[in-house]
């Protein structure tokens, strides 16, 4: 008995998460070489997959930006968090603010592309998106807010 090819061949062209492996090669291109050098074919790339692949994730170029622009506050957020916690007062307003700069020292183009022009769509995206953290703005308000509390 002949078995059909026609499984395995769709086997060897899955991507388990192809709009994440997409992001993550968007990512490390705008890392390396910022976000104005990206093309939706150096994700693909990235990814493994072939151009035509992410255009089922992704209408244009802008898209996968935008994907990379929410993973960073993301990133932000939880690096902000984690560097205050359990901190209140000066401290907690002090190490929210070193964690800010440090992301932006750590991840230049990253941080240019989400507070920048390209960022915009991403950013209005990331401010209504639940990270498990308060965003990057919140954080800051709150640290602002416990820094001046009476008492």
């Amino acid at each position: 008995m002949t078995e059909d090819p026609a499984p395995d061949r769709r086997k060897r062209h899955h991507h388990g998460d192809l709009r994440d492996a997409l992001v993550t090669a968007a990512i490390r291109h705008v890392q390396r070489d910022g976000a104005a050098s990206f093309s939706l074919r150096h994700a693909s790339a990235g990814a493994g997959v072939t151009p035509g692949a992410a255009y089922r994730h992704f209408a244009a170029r802008s898209a996968v930006l935008d994907a990379v622009v929410v993973e960073g506050f993301a990133r932000l957020s939880r690096s902000m968090a984690a560097r205050a916690a359990g901190l209140d007062g000066a401290d907690r307003l002090r190490e929210t603010g070193i964690a800010y700069v440090a992301f932006a020292q750590a991840e230049p183009h990253l941080f240019a592309l989400m507070f920048g022009p390209d960022g915009a769509q991403g950013r209005a995206t990331a401010t209504t998106t639940d990270f498990g953290v308060p965003n990057p703005s919140d954080q800051l308000r709150q640290a602002l807010t416990c820094a001046h509390a009476p008492g």
